[in-house]
C-alpha cells in the first residue's frame, strides 16, 4: 500500500486547520446554544469538525421554579436557540432557529416575577403557584407550538395581566386551572388552540391526520 506523500499530508493538515475558519458551516467551527423545550434546561457547546469539544448544561430561571414531580421522568429534546459559525472574515456569523428567542423568554417570564415580587402581588406560597404554572405554560407552548413565537404573544397577555392586577379580580383563580393549549375538531378538521392567559385563543395550528 503506497502511503501518501509529506506534502500531501501538509495539505491536509493545512485543510484541517484553515477550513473551520473559512466555512460557515454547521458544526464546522460553531458555538452553539440549545434550550431542553421539556425542562428548560441551557446547554453550551462547541464544536470543532462536527465533535463536541466542550459543553456546559444548567438550569434555567425557568427549571428552577418546577417542582421534582414536573421533571421526574421527562425525557430531554433539546433544539438549537442560535449557533454562531466562527469564521473569517464573516466573523460569528449568526443563524435563527425556530426557538431563536426561547432563552429571551426565559428571561422575560423571569423579569415578570420580579416585577411581582416587588410590587407585592400574591402571598410567598400564591407565587411560587403562580411561578410554577407560566413556566409549565411556557414549556407546553413551545412543545406543541414547535417554535418560540406563540410564547410571545403569552407573555405580552401575562405581563398585561400584572399591570392590571387586582386583587379582588377572581382572574387569578380562573388562570390556575387554565389549560393554555387544548386539541379540538373544528369544522371536521383537528386543530391545536392556544389560549392566552385572559382565555382567549392566541391562535390555531392544524394536526397532520
Amino acid at each position: 500500500m503506497k502511503l501518501p506523500s509529506k506534502k500531501r499530508i501538509r495539505l491536509l493538515v493545512l485543510f484541517a486547520v484553515l477550513a473551520p475558519l473559512l466555512a460557515p458551516l454547521p458544526g464546522i467551527n460553531e458555538h452553539r446554544t440549545d434550550i431542553d423545550i421539556m425542562t428548560g434546561r441551557v446547554r453550551e457547546m462547541y464544536k470543532l469538525w462536527f465533535v463536541p469539544l466542550w459543553w456546559t448544561t444548567k438550569d434555567s430561571e425557568l427549571t428552577q421554579v418546577l417542582k421534582p414531580e414536573d421533571l421526574r421522568g421527562v425525557k430531554s429534546k433539546w433544539k438549537p436557540v442560535y449557533w454562531n459559525s466562527l469564521t473569517l472574515p464573516l466573523l460569528a456569523m449568526h443563524v435563527h432557529t425556530t426557538y431563536h428567542g426561547a432563552t429571551w423568554q426565559v428571561r422575560q417570564l423571569h423579569s415578570l416575577w420580579r416585577k411581582m415580587e416587588n410590587d407585592g402581588i400574591l402571598t410567598e406560597a400564591s407565587l411560587d403557584e403562580f411561578k410554577r404554572k407560566t413556566a409549565n405554560d411556557v414549556l407546553l407552548i413551545w412543545q406543541e407550538a414547535g417554535s418560540y413565537f406563540l410564547v410571545g404573544d403569552y407573555l405580552l397577555g401575562l405581563s398585561k395581566m400584572i399591570l392590571y392586577w387586582d386583587e379582588n379580580d377572581p382572574q387569578f383563580e380562573t388562570f390556575l386551572t387554565l389549560n393554555v393549549v387544548e386539541t379540538k375538531i373544528i369544522d371536521g378538521k383537528t386543530v391545536k388552540v392556544f389560549y392566552g392567559p385572559d382565555g382567549n385563543d392566541l391562535n390555531q395550528r392544524k394536526i397532520k391526520q
